[in-house]
C-alpha cells in the first residue's frame, strides 16, 4: 500500500500523539500522587504488632521475621542504578539505624542478620548501650565463594 501523507497530516497527526501521551502522563502522576503514603501520623506511637511468633535456633527463641542489614550496609541492589548504595547510606543516619531497630524490636522482631563490618558493629554496640536493645545478631563474618565436593562445601 503506497499511500503518500501530506506534511500537514504528518505534523498535525505527530501533535496530536505527542499531546495525548502529555495527558496520559499527566494522569499517571495524578494517580501516583493520590496513592503517596499519608504522612501524617508519621512519628506518633502505635500500637505494637501482637503474637509474632518465635522458632528455636540452637539455644535461641528467634523471631520469625528478621531484620536485615542490607539497607543499613548500603547494600541497596540496584543495578545499574549506582546512586543508590549512596542514597540508602544518606538515609540511614546514626538516629534513623537506631529508631529501626527499636522499632523492630518493639513490634516482636528479636534477631537481625547483617555483616559484620565495623559500620554495622559501632552502631550495633551504640543501639546495645544507648537504648538499651535486646536484638540478637547474625553476624555474616566472611563472604566464601564455595564449590560442591563430594556432597561437602568447601572454600575456594
Amino acid at each position: 500500500m503506497n499511500k503518500k501523507i501530506s506534511r500537514r497530516h504528518l505534523v498535525r497527526g505527530s501533535l496530536a500523539t505527542a499531546a495525548m501521551a502529555c495527558a496520559g502522563l499527566s494522569y499517571e502522576h495524578r494517580e501516583l500522587a493520590a496513592q503517596l503514603v499519608d504522612r501524617s501520623n508519621y512519628k506518633r506511637i502505635q500500637e505494637p504488632v501482637k503474637g509474632l511468633q518465635k522458632a528455636q535456633f540452637g539455644d535461641r527463641m528467634v523471631s520469625r521475621l528478621i531484620i536485615g542489614g542490607n539497607l543499613i550496609s548500603g547494600s541497596a541492589h540496584g543495578g545499574d542504578l549506582l546512586y543508590q548504595s549512596a542514597l540508602m547510606t544518606r538515609y540511614f543516619s546514626t538516629e534513623k539505624i537506631l529508631e529501626t531497630w527499636e522499632i523492630a524490636e518493639q513490634n516482636g522482631i528479636n534477631t537481625t542478620l547483617m555483616r559484620a563490618d565495623p559500620h554495622i558493629v559501632e552502631h550495633y554496640q551504640k543501639y546495645l548501650k544507648e537504648r538499651g536493645g535486646s536484638l540478637q545478631w547474625i553476624a555474616q563474618t566472611q563472604r566464601f565463594h564455595c564449590q560442591v565436593n563430594h556432597g561437602s562445601l568447601l572454600p575456594v
